[in-house]
């Protein structure tokens, strides 16, 4: 659940605030999969801190590596304009 409300918290404000920036998609993919990881880290602590911590950083890592070629990519197949409405 926790990742499925910080997914539609992040592509609500990088689609209406920042107007789907492809600069800025891979630190909003760092700043979601973070965002995740805390709310897991407090709804279930893990046993051992050291080892939540380097999956946390390999996986923002590599949510970041992947937000590069995959973000410009699907606007291009869903239309970059399909959903760009500025909340007023």
């Amino acid at each position: 659940m926790g990742s499925t409300l910080v997914g539609f918290g992040i592509g609500w404000l990088g689609e209406r605030v920042f107007r789907g920036s492809t600069f800025l998609a891979p630190f909003f993919a760092a700043a979601g999969t973070l965002v995740a990881a805390l709310i897991y880290l407090v709804a279930a602590p893990p046993p051992i801190l050291l080892h939540w911590l380097l999956v946390t950083g390999k996986t923002t890592l590599y949510n970041m590596v992947l937000a590069i070629p995959l973000y410009p990519l699907l606007r291009w197949l869903l239309g970059a304009h399909q959903n760009t409405h500025a909340i007023a």
